[in-house]
């Protein structure tokens, strides 16, 4: 080593012996000749050219064989966030502020774009490094992980090993089956109850459902005005049409088309003037003790993954929501199909308007080219979907917005790579000078009308997440 700081050598070829306990200042050049998915390891070889010296002004990484490909990993070390959550490893990049005292990171706009691209592109919530993440645990707590633990250990996060992409795991007891590590047995229907709550509480968005479920499952049959009292109890919104909205949801009424379908017979509440839980939860509350444990570990994952979320307000900024999230939230009384919803819907005095900014240049999901544009954190120019004039239902909303109370709500997400989530950005009014009808070519040579407009927000975008929405380098 210290004929290296001399300069007498020019490399030293090692395997693991320099991961750490090693401080050579000097070094300005790291050549990676070994592949590993560790994230410690990782920036262990690469912080060995990360200290400051005199002689050198940066520091050289050659990577032969690919990590580069994985520099996902370079946030995921850094913040010690292991969720393996895409969206908080994106935050961890955009964001960050979870160094503390004097130490700082800033990330190029050169290096940030290929993380997030190296995140777009990672199989984070696939079956491998999911059972990955388990053995550690279970390693970790000398017996089998309850799905609260993963959360309460900071480790995976609970939503990816019941959202479906993995076959056939669609519930916390699946993937326990997976694994050969199950206690005892579900019926089918059990596990489709455990199905419906994972699918639709444990991303936290709304804390009134698993609250209500939980309070239930204790054997408290409610009225009404009871729940409101519930609600009102933990701070929460207690309006009728909230209770209303909760009420549709967990006897699934609110549901429609294939996701009807598939949770058709599984109906959670019974609601009529007296609420309780369903006969046939009743039945497997009483008969079957597994399911109770899996039933209150997942309710109690889902109240805690809601702590993320502002109890005072109906969305909060900056987290992310699904279509039919929203929806459910904003009190509709059905869930709408994506596709019917597009890029916006409205009801009543709610408008709702979802954008992907960058579509990309195969897009093809819709008439028209649309030329969205997040001009500065706090002006966002949107157009209506085609054939659309002034006289149009939505162009009149926004015209008058301010005599009817509409409340306009902009949910946004960078591209089609994020997933089908988008992030919350607040609610917006329109200019109304700057609303105008267009004329612009379709996708099949037409020529169609649209309404072009201005919409300011209340609130300016934070500046970090705007940068990472517009930035398309």
């Amino acid at each position: 080593m210290t004929d290296l700081e001399k300069g007498d050598l020019a490399y030293i070829f090692t395997v693991d012996v320099f991961n750490e306990g090693i401080d050579i200042p000097s070094v300005n050049q790291i050549i990676m000749l070994r592949q590993t998915k560790s994230s410690i390891i990782f920036i262990q070889q690469l912080g060995r050219g990360l200290r400051k010296h005199q002689s050198k002004e940066y520091v050289t990484v050659i990577d032969f064989i690919g990590n580069y490909k994985n520099n996902y990993m370079i946030p995921i070390a850094l913040s010690g966030d292991v969720s393996q959550n895409k969206d908080s490893i994106r935050r961890d990049t955009f964001e960050t502020n979870y160094i503390s005292g004097i130490s700082s990171i800033n990330f190029e706009a050169i290096a940030k774009e290929r993380i997030f691209k190296s995140i777009d592109a990672a199989k984070l919530d696939s079956m491998r490094s999911i059972r990955s993440s388990y053995i550690k645990l279970k390693n970790r707590l000398n017996r089998i992980p309850l799905l609260s633990d993963f959360f309460e250990q900071n480790s995976l996060d609970p939503y990816l090993i019941v959202s479906g992409k993995v076959n056939s795991i669609n519930t916390y007891y699946d993937f326990l089956v997976k694994m050969d590590d199950n206690a005892d047995k579900i019926s089918n229907l059990e596990n489709k109850y455990l199905m419906i709550i994972s699918r639709e509480f444990l991303t936290g968005v709304r804390k009134h459902d698993p609250l209500l479920l939980s309070e239930m499952i204790k054997g408290t049959i409610f009225t009404r005005k009871s729940i409101q009292s519930l609600f009102e109890s933990y701070g929460l919104d207690a309006q009728t049409r909230t209770v209303d909205s909760v009420l549709n949801t967990l006897n699934l009424s609110f549901f429609t088309g294939t996701i009807a379908e598939i949770y058709q017979g599984a109906e959670l509440i019974q609601a009529d003037e007296m609420i309780r839980l369903s006969e046939g939860m009743r039945k497997s509350l009483s008969n079957n003790i597994y399911f109770k444990l899996l039933l209150e570990d997942l309710l109690s994952t889902c109240l805690k993954k809601s702590d993320a979320f502002d109890t005072k307000k109906l969305l909060t900024p900056y987290q992310k929501y699904r279509r039919r999230d929203v929806i459910r939230i904003l009190h509709w009384d059905k869930q709408l199909v994506d596709q019917n919803i597009g890029g916006y819907v409205r009801k009543d005095n709610e408008f709702a308007i979802f954008i992907t900014l960058h579509k990309g240049e195969a897009f093809s999901g819709a008439m028209m080219a649309y030329e969205d544009e997040l001009i500065s954190p706090d002006l966002l120019k949107w157009y209506t979907k085609a054939s659309r004039s002034m006289k149009s239902p939505e162009s009149q909303a926004m015209l008058n917005y301010d005599k009817t109370n509409l409340q306009i709500h902009v949910f946004m997400k960078k591209s089609d790579d994020e997933g089908t989530d988008f992030y919350y950005l607040g609610r917006v009014a329109p200019i109304k000078d700057s609303i105008k009808e267009l004329h612009k070519p379709t996708n099949d040579g037409k020529i169609k009308s649209v309404v072009e407009m201005h919409l300011r927000f209340l609130e300016a975008v934070d500046y970090k997440l705007y940068k990472y929405l517009i930035n398309t380098t």
